[in-house]
């Protein structure tokens, strides 16, 4: 077994700002949060859990797992948007998968991550930085990749 059976559904806890905590406490060891990060996934009811070894605990999720940390933004020739590339907060870098972009009530911008089981938010800035690039017309907010328009979904 992994953990000490003490450990209860609701003890480790991802914050809305991203951090981890244990009973309380922020869990700042990378090693542990890289090992957490790589073992997370859902089970049955969609609730996140932490596997290791066959061995599942809940984990409580104020908001998403995943914050966008960073984005770069590759042009082509032109000028125009070819790709976005994000760096999430385990460290890992992956494509936006633009179809997945969407802005809820109080005007916070997520995507989904990880092949789409995760979902992350972005962090301010780059929800302002991102904005830049943003258009609209009759049809809504929309941002043009690859020469098309991907319209942005607010949701609640």
């Amino acid at each position: 077994m992994w953990y000490n059976d003490s450990i209860n559904k609701g003890d480790i806890k991802i914050l809305k700002d991203g951090t981890w905590t244990y009973k309380g406490a922020e869990i700042i060891r990378k090693d542990i949060l890289n090992l957490f990060y790589k073992h997370l996934e859902k089970n049955e009811k969609g609730k996140i859990v932490l596997n290791l070894d066959g061995e599942k605990v809940e984990i409580i999720v104020e908001d998403v797992p995943f914050i966008v940390k960073d984005i770069d933004i590759i042009k082509d020739p032109k000028g125009d948007i070819d790709s976005i590339i994000l760096t999430l907060n385990d460290g890992t870098k992956e494509p936006l998968d633009i179809n997945t972009l969407r802005i809820n009530k109080d005007n916070v911008l997520y995507c989904d991550v990880k092949g789409g089981f995760f979902s992350a938010k972005f962090k301010r800035p780059l929800a302002t930085y991102l904005a830049d690039f943003l258009d609209e017309d009759e049809k809504g907010v929309y941002l043009k990749v690859k020469g098309r328009k991907f319209f942005i979904p607010n949701v609640d």
